[in-house]
């Protein structure tokens, strides 16, 4: 099943801007994977060495996975995990650091 059918047939739309928003974006991002490589849970659990039910619970948006999980889920459908970025970052100026940053920055140095 392709992803486009899958989110017609389970009357599903993209969101993005609550924390319960990425975290349904991170579970269609999920099952997008698996379904591009055409596999069931079982068998994309199988390759990421983890059980079917981690897999649904996921995709299910239940469970926010960590960066190791979705690592293991590019490894197992052969693509990579590309990381993130913050909003600001594909700004062309670099906005001033907080008088909090600044005092953070110093406490790790």
């Amino acid at each position: 099943m392709r992803f486009e059918e899958y989110i017609k047939k389970n009357n599903l739309q993209k969101i993005s801007d609550s924390r319960d928003d990425w975290q349904f974006e991170v579970s269609l991002l999920v099952t997008e994977a698996r379904l591009y490589a055409g596999l069931t849970q079982a068998q994309l659990a199988k390759r990421m060495k983890t059980q079917q039910p981690s897999i649904a619970r996921v995709e299910s948006g239940k469970v926010l996975p960590s960066l190791d999980f979705l690592h293991k889920l590019a490894k197992a459908v052969g693509t990579e995990l590309v990381l993130p970025r913050l909003a600001f970052m594909d700004k062309k100026e670099i906005p001033k650091p907080s008088r909090r940053s600044k005092i953070m920055l110093k406490s790790l140095a």
